[in-house]
């Protein structure tokens, strides 16, 4: 009997050393020139200053906007409280004209 077979077998497949591999994955990675990455530096440099720029812009943008805006709920609720008064005082002489109609109307038929 082969003493190899014996008892439990094995599970799963047998692993194999693979030199050549084990050679590949272990390189260094490829080094880029200095030249490359100060070039790639200034550009990430630039695109960050753009990017800053462009958001104090919108900062300021937003500050205006948000400035208007009150200016603008100021002068609505200003309007509303005039159209309020006016509504009052359309009230008050349509009150007015209707007891005038009907002195009138008591007048005519009194007559």
């Amino acid at each position: 009997m082969n003493k190899n077979r014996q008892g439990a077998p094995r599970r799963g497949p047998k692993r194999r050393r693979n030199k050549s591999n084990k050679r590949r994955v272990n390189m260094p990675p490829k080094k880029e020139s200095t030249q490359a990455l100060k070039q790639e530096i200034a550009k990430t440099i630039k695109r960050a200053n753009e990017w800053r720029e462009q958001t104090e812009k919108q900062i300021r943008l937003a500050g205006e906007l948000q400035r208007k805006n009150d200016q603008l709920i100021a002068e609505n609720m200003r309007i509303e409280g005039l159209l309020a008064e006016c509504r009052e005082e359309l009230r008050r002489r349509q009150g007015k004209i209707e007891g005038l109609e009907s002195a009138i109307r008591l007048m005519g038929s009194g007559g």
